[in-house]
């Protein structure tokens, strides 16, 4: 009998303390505020690289413009390729594979005419890492 009211002893305090949290939770918004600021974060950053896409684009610097959405594309790619191993959903692994093949094919056709790791050489260890991650994308999808 003691075992049984010390076990519902914990359980009880287990439980006022999750419901306390979130009452204090709920009134301090904490969950809701923490998400806003990230979106607002992301939201300043993806508004910054549109304008910087558009400022190019506007002034005439396609060349900038391309190099600049190139950039972006790379950083994508090895996001996605972190990511894809571990991902439990097939639908959401099956559609990145699909992309990363697009990017491939898409580069053999249109190879880039700007190579950044002229102008900074620690970025030639990264486009060596994306021409590897298509190059096993096309390899995969021949098998």
């Amino acid at each position: 009998m003691k075992k049984f009211l010390f076990i519902l002893g914990i359980v009880v305090l287990a439980g006022g303390i999750f419901v306390g949290g979130m009452v204090i939770g709920t009134q301090l918004d904490f969950m809701n505020a923490m998400f806003q600021f990230s979106t607002l974060d992301k939201a300043l950053v993806d508004a910054s690289e549109v304008f910087q896409t558009v400022s190019y684009l506007d002034n005439g610097e396609s060349k900038n413009a391309r190099g600049w959405l190139n950039l972006k594309l790379d950083s994508y790619i090895i996001t996605i390729d972190q990511f894809i191993k571990d991902c439990p959903n097939f639908e959401t692994r099956e559609h990145a594979e699909r992309f990363l093949i697009r990017v491939a094919k898409h580069r053999q056709k249109y190879p880039s005419k700007v190579s950044l790791s002229k102008e900074v050489p620690d970025y030639a260890g990264v486009e060596e890492h994306i021409q590897s991650i298509l190059e096993n994308v096309l390899e995969q999808e021949g098998k």
